[in-house]
């Protein structure tokens, strides 16, 4: 006999057992440690840009959407991203609604960070690091990086995840880091996932 077995991520975020949510939430703390200068990092990140803030986490990855783009054969079945502006419209919606006052939101390109700034003004809040323009993203290809570079940019990208983690409320697609910030947080006053099923 051939069996066929469906694959696929299982997503905690849309999982309705808070009882399970909590295991992996405990889980969570008792695993992912950070060493002593990490931990400090993220402490003075979280104190100068959220702390004390009523503040919407919004995760974007246009990564996803540039593949989708420009090879669909390499994306593979992966969960669809909502367009930046469709996420600004619900960002706007949102924050009125649950109450938050500033946006927190991690971005791949410098096109979707100026559209928060514009849209938003000062209540638009992000970690400063390198981005890159839409046509210069080079989502799914090998780059050749020094030890230092590869070192800055996956700090940078844990330091997003763990602020997105600290906010009040949550808005995202569904992806990884997404994933990551939601099991790592104490749980939020609202959230939200918005699903549009696979590329």
């Amino acid at each position: 006999k051939i069996y066929h077995i469906a694959t696929g991520s299982v997503s905690i975020m849309h999982c309705g057992d808070e009882r399970t949510v909590a295991y992996w939430r405990e889980i969570a703390k008792k695993y992912i440690r950070f060493n002593r200068e990490m931990q400090n990092l993220l402490n003075q990140k979280r104190d100068e840009l959220i702390w004390g803030k009523r503040t919407l986490g919004v995760s974007i990855r246009e990564g996803y959407i540039k593949l989708h783009n420009e090879q669909p054969d390499a994306i593979g079945a992966h969960p669809r991203q909502l367009q930046p502006e469709e996420m600004v419209k619900l960002v706007s919606t949102f924050m009125k609604d649950w109450d938050c006052e500033y946006v927190f939101f991690t971005c791949q390109t410098t096109e979707v960070k100026a559209l928060f700034e514009e849209t938003f003004g000062a209540k638009a809040i992000c970690l400063d690091r390198k981005r890159y323009s839409y046509h210069d993203l080079q989502e799914g290809e090998f780059i050749s990086r020094t030890p230092e570079e590869a070192f800055v940019i996956e700090r940078d990208y844990i330091t997003e995840i763990y602020l997105l983690s600290q906010c009040t409320s949550f808005l995202c697609s569904e992806n990884s880091g997404s994933e990551a910030a939601f099991i790592m947080s104490n749980g939020y006053e609202h959230f939200k996932c918005v699903d549009l099923g696979m590329y």
